[in-house]
């Protein structure tokens, strides 16, 4: 803290001494702010320029606070040390610029003092009006006592660290500021100051070489040598005073860096300080314009090399770069030093060691607060604090025992979403950033912590799931997909944005987190049913957890029904009403569906399974039910639509179509002869290109049409074709793809009722996991337009060589006439084997039933199909499921 300075103006203390009003004190203040102005103006300047404002300033306060003390000379006698007027920020670095904010802290012994209080508050309302008022200076003020400085955060810090008294108590003053010291974890303290920093000078574009610098907050600018300054008080306590020389005694730096440093803070504060004279504001902005005009006001001339503004900007960028360099220096040290961060902990580099070796480092609020040191300030455990816990983190309780530790731990799940390289465990001595929420949950994983605060974890790390789909154990599985979430709340990749702007709407991430972690707890217990199971477990944790019951209620929810969406997506027709109105009943709110979709995406991804086309039905299914719960009281859906709404939407569009070359009577009978579900579900461009091939199917034949989107791993099959009047169009095609090696995904069938009868075919397919190149698609589409003519599929199949090897058997059937009002499903599950699809379709054609629709999925190994079919009457089957389900294998295995 340094003293006030003697040397000042005679006539501006006199006149100082004088006033008696605000209008007098904000007079002497003008006209002595443009006498130096006057002064500045032939041969700019920096820190003297910086030095007169600020003395101005300080001679304004002093007299103030005279005239805001108690009249009585007793009172007055004893209330002046128990109050200190201190400047802060620039304004206590005597780095005033002419605009510059001219921040006051009131520091005040005690509270509940009457004649302290008046004198703080007349002296308040004087600086406001004289400054704010009639000088029109922006003025930033705090009041402090000794007593409140423990919970400040490190922006106030930053301002106190410049403290300098201008009047009043210097004993005060000392005593606040030694109870200040006392209060900073200067781990802590720095490495939020370089965060920010980093955070800052990002948002200024990160380069120092600016065509148009910021002088103050710009790489390389006046904020970098105070953040050396900031860093040094703190971490060196003996720096206070002159930080540079003392920096220099301790090898942090040169005696040239410090030179350098002296030369770059005069050039950069007469910039501006220049600047601000100019344009009668503050102004940190280097413009072209202000670059010429500063270079002729300080006389720069060109030669033959540069122009006068070239050769000033070569200057401000050498000052800028050593800035840049040398306050690197003094940040390196600082993060490298041996640091306290807490009571327990100290940190060297990026790593924490215990302050003592009697820590107690397996209780459960220390193991979580490692958790919030790694979270909060990138900081984790060295090699002798690993020890210690792995030593006694067997007698660590569970977190029931703990409710601080509980609620500090669902905190940890809050935390937002890092940029992709912070996903990552381990950070370098130089690191900004911020671990997230999956590599939080890692490091307490990797030192055994999380099994003990949480058993269940520590069960779930060592047992193997009975599913075959999954490649890890229960627990490291749950653990990627807290990380497949979130990544995908920070994704890039344009296919998700859609998921990245539902993630945004989320109202409680941790929830969210915690479900994701414990969405499979139930594979402990049970090996099939595991969702109900889970739900049991998870509503006991918690309970332990001490989770707010409607928040738990939500977590439960989702763990219980994380197959949900998944199933629904991949399985069932998403065109008709009963699939959405099933959903729905589950999902019964927005914010669960977000959740739930979320949820379902991650686990998909975590294992493996994860395909464009499955996102695809995901979405399809969201946005569905999002609009049902939207507008609950509105019907979606062809349930929504009456014979007029029905004929209003079909004309509406008909006029969509018809800025396409088709002709009113081909869109009309195109449209009037297709159920209204085809219309509600089908593009209008893909509807144009379907009334083509219709026209084409009656000249030339049955059309196969490819649609892909490039650099999509899905191709969109249509096929147009006559209907037949016996079943097994579908079967046809799945064996020519079988023999092309085509791997379908989903089939949707219709049937235009017009005379004749057209069957439109659409398939979602890829080849061997991409899209089915251009030679592939030829091939392709002449045996399809072959085998459709009459040709014979089996010939088809034996000509590329692919023999049906001998079938294995299905591992469960089932028949469901309640999942749809008209039709009756078959769903399968089977280990995936060639032709399966070939196989299902030709069995279901042998017994003469209809497929409307068709969901092919595969994990792993594992297939899940299932068909929409109807009997050969055109309605749902109505034998007993025993005698259909006996029909049908005696068809599959032949």
């Amino acid at each position: 803290m340094a003293e006030p300075n003697a040397s000042r103006p005679a006539s501006a203390r006199d006149a100082m001494l004088e006033a008696e009003t605000t209008a007098q004190l904000a007079r002497v203040i003008i006209d002595e702010r443009l006498r130096l102005k006057a002064a500045n103006a032939p041969a700019p300047q920096g820190v003297r320029a910086c030095r007169g404002l600020t003395e101005v300033v300080d001679l304004a306060i002093q007299r103030m606070l005279d005239l805001a003390l108690p009249e009585e000379t007793a009172v007055r006698e004893a209330t002046r040390p128990k109050i200190a007027v201190v400047a802060t920020g620039g304004y206590g670095r005597r780095e005033l610029c002419p605009f510059s904010d001219i921040d006051v802290t009131f520091i005040v012994s005690e509270e509940e003092d009457p004649a302290l209080d008046a004198t703080v508050r007349r002296m308040f309302l004087t600086l406001m009006e004289t400054f704010g008022q009639q000088v029109g200076l922006k003025v930033g003020y705090g009041y402090r006592t000794p007593s409140d400085l423990a919970h400040l955060d490190h922006q106030t810090i930053s301002a106190l660290l410049d403290t300098r008294v201008i009047a009043g108590s210097h004993g005060l003053t000392e005593r606040f500021l030694r109870e200040l010291f006392r209060h900073i974890w200067p781990a802590a303290f720095v490495r939020l100051k370089v965060a920010e920093r980093s955070a800052i000078v990002a948002g200024h574009g990160g380069a120092l070489h600016q065509i148009e610098p910021q002088v103050r907050e710009g790489p390389g600018g006046l904020r970098d040598l105070h953040l050396a300054e900031w860093l040094a008080a703190v971490s060196f306590p003996s720096t206070r005073g002159d930080v540079w020389r003392q920096l220099q005694r301790l090898g942090a730096v040169s005696r040239r860096n410090v030179q350098q440093v002296i030369a770059a803070r005069e050039f950069l504060l007469l910039v501006r300080t220049w600047m601000h004279w100019e344009t009668g504001r503050p102004a940190d902005l280097l413009v072209r314009e202000r670059q010429e005009a500063l270079a002729e006001a300080l006389h720069y001339q060109d030669d033959d090399r540069a122009s006068r503004v070239e050769r000033f900007m070569e200057q401000y960028y050498e000052h800028a770069e050593n800035v840049q360099r040398v306050t690197a220096f003094v940040t390196e040290r600082c993060l490298s030093e041996r640091l306290s961060l807490s009571d327990e902990l100290v940190c060297c580099g990026s790593e924490l060691h215990p302050a003592y070796p009697w820590l107690n480092a397996a209780s459960p609020q220390f193991l979580v607060e490692l958790g919030q040191h790694y979270q909060e300030y990138g900081l984790g455990p060295g090699h002798e604090l690993r020890r210690m816990i792995a030593e006694h983190v067997g007698s660590c309780p569970d977190l029931s025992a703990d409710t601080e530790a509980a609620d500090d731990f669902l905190n940890l799940l809050r935390a937002p979403a890092p940029p992709a390289p912070s996903l990552h465990m381990h950070a370098g001595p130089g690191w900004t950033g911020k671990p997230g929420v999956y590599a939080t949950l890692a490091l307490l994983t990797s030192m055994g912590a999380l099994q003990r605060l949480i058993p269940e974890v520590g069960e779930a790390y060592r047992r193997v799931p009975f599913d075959l789909v999954h490649k890890h154990t229960i627990g490291f599985h749950s653990l990627e997909v807290v990380r497949e979430l979130e990544e995908l709340r920070s994704t890039e990749d344009p296919a998700l944005q859609d998921f990245r702007r539902i993630w945004s709407e989320v109202q409680a991430p941790q929830l969210l987190y915690l479900a994701g972690f414990l969405h499979d707890i139930g594979k402990l217990a049970a090996r099939k049913g595991h969702s109900e199971t889970g739900a049991a477990l998870s509503a006991s944790i918690c309970e332990r957890l001490r989770v707010d019951p409607g928040a738990a209620e939500r977590i439960v929810a989702l763990v219980r029904h994380h197959l949900l969406m998944s199933d629904t997506a991949q399985l069932r027709d998403l065109t008709l009403d009963k699939t959405l109105q099933d959903f729905t009943a589950v999902v019964d709110s927005v914010d669960m569906l977000n959740m739930l979709l979320l949820l379902t995406y991650a686990d998909m991804a975590a294992t493996g399974v994860m395909s464009p086309v499955k996102i695809r039905f995901l979405l399809d299914l969201y946005y569905r039910a999002e609009q049902a719960l939207m507008s609950p009281e509105t019907p979606v859906g062809a349930a929504a639509v009456t014979p007029e709404r029905a004929r209003r939407f079909r004309s509406r569009l008909s006029r969509q179509l018809a800025a396409t070359s088709l002709t009113p009577e081909q869109i009309q009978e195109h449209t009037e002869g297709m159920p209204v579900s085809y219309l509600l579900n089908t593009r209008p461009d893909e509807i144009a290109l379907h009334i083509r091939m219709m026209e084409s199917l009656f000249q030339t034949g049955p059309v196969v049409e490819f649609d892909h989107e490039p650099g999509s791993e899905i191709t969109t099959i249509h096929i147009c074709t006559l209907e037949r009047p016996e079943p097994g169009l579908l079967s046809q095609i799945a064996g020519v793809l079988y023999a092309h090696e085509i791997s379908v995904h989903a089939a949707q069938v219709f049937t235009r009722h017009t005379e004749p009868s057209v069957a439109l075919d659409t398939l979602w397919a890829d080849y061997h996991g991409r899209g089915i190149p251009p030679l592939k698609r030829m091939e392709l589409e002449q045996d399809l337009v072959s085998t459709l003519k009459g040709g014979d599929v089996e010939a088809v199949v034996a000509r590329y060589r692919k023999q049906l090897p001998a079938a294995l058997p299905l591992e469960t059937v089932r028949v469901d006439n309640e999942l749809a009002e008209g039709h009756t499903v078959i769903e399968l599950r089977a280990e995936d084997q060639p032709a399966l699809l070939y196989r299902i379709t030709r069995a279901i054609a042998a017994l003469g039933w209809d497929i409307h629709s068709a969901r092919i999925s595969t994990r792993g190994d594992q297939a899940r199909d299932a068909f929409y079919v109807t009997g050969p009457d055109g309605a749902k089957l109505r034998d007993e499921e025993s005698r259909l389900l006996d029909a049908f294998h005696t068809e599959f295995m032949r």
